[in-house]
């Protein structure tokens, strides 16, 4: 063999078992599973990751209200005793609830890192093992928190109308507001240099200063929302309160944080329904309040088809009430080469002649047997 072939040789021989090699390493590897799709309603430790002081509790969130059954063990497999309470109101997160809870330790436990198990009371496992570490106990008091407030003005739908077909069920999709309601949402801009895990402790929420009832139930820290004045006033101040997760005892802070005033519309507002909404083709039969609107509005009904004109007629009364559209009318119907059969009132004459024509055909089928009878009558039968 040449040095040449053999160099030809050595080259494939390099390239092949370099395209093999990942193959093989390949089907060595084990297949890993596609990690389970997680319920949203599971219960799950607030904090990535989860701590909790040894004096304090561990907060839990669940996208249900039911109690829950909480198993903690230690590294060593030691049960650790303790109690499960809720402790946070229902706060909206998108269409979903969360809900929050607590996990007290019947004695103080060690610092270490723990598992812990939820289950409802049925003995459903919602999840997988979750660990949580317990750190040492944090100074007492308050976390510091500062604030930046900043105030917008929103404005909601509050209610809605739609319209009908001729039966009278509603059609959803024509759903138009009719009236508002307008707010200032004040948002405080809440921030803490304190951890996260002395956060947890505590839960939080924002407070009228002007005797109004709270907005909303205490929730975690991050999740503190605006609230809302329904009031027009030169500024919006509240208070921020906060509830020890372990006393359940409320504590405000010493200060208060206001932003400017608006010069808004605020509270209930209402409007009326665009020309757009009340176009026939979209919206077929009006809510009775808005029928004069819609007529204006579909007055040229007429001038478009027959059938238009009948459907306005339905709606807004007899066109022959209104020389004008009868005569709109009547070119529609040439127009479209169709044929719209004249008012009842007109055909009251006909219930005679049909009533007598029915007659006769009855007398008619009972002598000859059927309508079809085209011989001679057949013999009638001898009395007895």
């Amino acid at each position: 063999m040449s040095t040449r072939a053999a160099l030809v040789i050595g080259v494939i021989s390099t390239a092949f078992w370099a395209a093999a090699a990942p193959m093989a390493v390949a089907q060595s590897m084990p297949v890993v599973a596609e990690p389970a799709a997680v319920d949203p309603t599971a219960p799950r430790l607030r904090g990535r990751p989860a701590r909790m002081p040894a004096d304090g509790a561990l907060l839990i969130e669940c996208g249900q209200s039911l109690p829950l059954v909480v198993t903690v063990v230690d590294a060593g497999g030691l049960m650790i005793e303790g109690v499960v309470r809720r402790v946070g109101d229902l706060q909206p997160a998108g269409f979903e609830a969360t809900y929050t809870f607590a996990w007290l330790p019947s004695s103080r436990p060690a610092v270490g890192v723990y598992e812990a198990t939820m289950l409802d009371p049925r003995g459903q496992d919602f999840s997988n093992v979750q660990r949580f570490e317990v750190i040492e106990p944090f100074e007492r008091g308050l976390p510091p928190i500062a604030s930046e407030p900043s105030a917008t003005w929103s404005s909601w739908a509050s209610t809605v109308e739609s319209c009908t077909t001729r039966e009278s069920r509603p059609i959803p999709s024509t759903q138009f507001p009719t009236e508002y309601f307008d707010t200032v949402e004040l948002d405080a801009g809440l921030s803490s240099t304190a951890s996260a895990a002395q956060l947890d402790q505590f839960l939080f929420r924002l407070r009228h200063v002007e005797g109004a009832s709270e907005d909303g139930g205490f929730v975690p820290f991050e999740e503190v929302e605006t609230t809302s004045f329904v009031k027009p006033a030169n500024e919006y101040c509240v208070r921020v309160e906060a509830l020890n997760i372990v006393t359940l005892e409320a504590q405000t802070y010493d200060f208060v944080t206001c932003a400017p005033g608006i010069d808004q519309h605020l509270g209930i507002r209402d409007v009326e329904p665009t020309p757009l909404a009340l176009a026939m083709d979209t919206c077929v039969v009006p809510p009775l309040r808005f029928k004069d609107q819609w007529c204006t509005v579909n007055a040229g009904a007429c001038d478009t088809s027959a059938e238009a004109c009948e459907h306005y007629t339905f709606v807004c009364g007899d066109v022959e009430q209104d020389a004008g559209l009868l005569e709109r009318a009547s070119k529609a119907r040439a127009s479209s080469g169709c044929s719209v059969g004249a008012p009842a009132k007109k055909l009251r004459w006909l219930m005679p002649l049909s009533t007598a024509f029915a007659l006769f055909a009855v007398l008619r089928r009972r002598r000859t047997g059927g309508f079809l009878h085209r011989g001679p009558l057949p013999p009638r039968r001898a009395s007895v």
